[in-house]
């Protein structure tokens, strides 16, 4: 089965919230092991931005990491997300949102930044 990720279900996890922290956590074990999860390519710039306030940049950085390689990521793109938000996480820029869009425009030639 096919299931998506909303970017709260990971929220409540990365941020501990006490009321949803258990059934999140869950949700994503199951989707892990038993389904094929999928979180949207906007989830991965949300995520980044609230867990950067929450952890800081390096662990906010490793949330990414584990969910785009633990999650299919879904994308008009797919076939060359995953290297696009791996290759973002290796800029020496804090913001991965940022970062994203730099490679992204390095892709695209028609686009100027």
């Amino acid at each position: 089965m096919n299931i998506f990720i909303d970017s709260n279900i990971i929220i409540d996890v990365v941020d501990s919230r006490k009321e949803f922290k258990e059934i999140s956590k869950q949700v994503m074990e199951v989707c892990y092991a038993e389904h094929n999860g999928f979180v949207s390519a906007n989830t991965l710039t949300n995520i980044f931005y609230y867990a950067n306030k929450k952890v800081g940049a390096d662990k906010a950085k490793q949330v990414i990491i584990d969910i785009v390689s633990t999650y299919d990521i879904i994308s008009v793109l797919e076939s060359v997300l995953e290297r696009d938000c791996m290759k973002a996480l290796r800029l020496p820029m804090p913001d991965f949102e940022d970062a994203l869009v730099v490679i992204c425009a390095e892709r695209h030639t028609r686009i100027t930044l």
